[in-house]
């Protein structure tokens, strides 16, 4: 079996696992498991933005991979299935393994439908849990259905997260003060924060905390950077909005 299969396969299921929001020392760990069962030894390190490898196999052979990971989103379940076939690895052969991933790696999501009601009905609880009434529950879902469906379609193209969040934020701040203007909501501020909720990184703050507790203190700074950017384009925009509008 040749070494660079090895570590193809093993590399590829760790760039799958980091653009799905798996930490980097989890990454880490699947990347060793995959080379380690085919009886390889393995040198590894990921960051928030790639992943190095360096693999030598029983007969000296020896190979380096350096993947570049440029695109990031949060899907759990297919870190959790990675995470879960890569820790049973040793019944696969290679090529098994192989189309496992790409299985995984293409699986369809939630449908829109589903993820639509959940950020409705997450915006309205929201709102509610930060003092607004059922007159705002309606409304914020109403609104945070709409902002699912601009980062649904706004996806496809290829736009800097803090772009796509400072715009987000400010659609939403607009249509709240609208909606405030027609007396459809009576707490503004419990509607524009409860729908924030939406955009809030919190995956990307816990993350920073764990590889921060796991020792990998470039990804944990490097994180806690990109959630506290993010954080600083939700307030840039709605507080754009608020300052012509109010």
């Amino acid at each position: 079996m040749k070494l660079i299969k090895i570590l193809n396969v093993a590399t590829y299921a760790g760039k799958i696992m980091l653009e799905n929001g798996g930490e980097t020392y989890r990454v880490e760990d699947v990347v060793c498991k995959i080379c380690e069962a085919y009886d390889a030894e393995i040198s590894c390190y990921a960051t928030i933005t790639g992943i190095m490898a360096s693999a030598t196999s029983k007969n000296g052979e020896h190979e380096a991979q350096i993947i570049r990971v440029k695109y990031r989103r949060i899907n759990l379940d297919i870190v959790h299935k990675i995470n879960d076939i890569c820790r049973n690895c040793s019944q696969y052969k290679l090529d098994e393994l192989s189309i496992k991933l790409k299985e995984i790696e293409i699986e369809a999501p939630y449908s829109k439908y589903l993820m639509l009601l959940a950020h409705a009905f997450a915006a309205g609880s929201f709102t509610l849990l930060f003092g607004g009434n059922f007159m705002d529950f309606v409304s914020s879902s109403i609104i945070g259905s709409k902002i699912f469906l601009f980062t649904y379609y706004f996806s496809k193209f290829e736009i800097n997260v803090f772009f796509k969040n400072c715009i987000a934020s400010s659609i939403l701040t607009f249509f709240a003060v609208m909606y405030k203007e027609f007396n459809l909501i009576d707490n503004l501020s419990a509607n524009i924060t409860g729908i924030l909720m939406l955009l809030v990184p919190g995956m990307t703050l816990t993350n920073s905390v764990r590889d921060l507790i796991a020792g990998d203190y470039t990804a944990g700074i490097a994180r806690g950077v990109e959630a506290l950017l993010i954080a600083l384009s939700l307030a840039t925009g709605s507080g754009f909005v608020l300052a012509i509008l109010l």
